[in-house]
């Protein structure tokens, strides 16, 4: 049996609703990865920014939320961390930010700075365990 005009315009419906509902499951398991993936991408923008990115140790990380009346809504990883200088030794241990859009900023840099940018990246601590790293 032929299809009718109305039949082909139902199944060509359908057809698109699948292909919506496939291409939202597939940017909400995207999405969800992005957040599976993103403490650990931010921890090793930490290290890779240290003089002696393999040395460090971190301790008191978690994960957090600017305001979301802020635009955009960025995540970001707060912390402790204490790595070896330029001689060899370990500095002890001073707060870091690393934000998902890129900031990474450590407390012995630019304090006065790091003052102001540690109550707007770092007040809202997101649900998250963190393992060791």
């Amino acid at each position: 049996m032929p299809f009718r005009p109305a039949r082909r315009a139902a199944a060509a419906v359908a057809l698109a609703l699948i292909a919506a509902g496939a291409h939202a499951a597939g940017a909400a398991e995207l999405i969800a990865q992005y957040q599976r993936n993103l403490p650990g991408e931010l921890h090793r923008s930490v290290v890779d920014s240290l003089k002696d990115g393999p040395s460090a140790r971190f301790r008191g990380q978690f994960l957090s939320e600017n305001d979301p009346d802020d635009s955009p809504l960025v995540t970001s990883l707060c912390g402790e961390v204490n790595a070896k200088n330029s001689y060899g030794a370990y500095a002890g241990f001073h707060r870091f930010v690393a934000t998902s859009s890129g900031l990474i900023i450590f407390e012995h840099g630019d304090e006065a700075a790091f003052r102001n940018i540690w109550p707007v990246w770092c007040v809202r601590p997101l649900p998250t365990q963190l393992g060791r790293r």
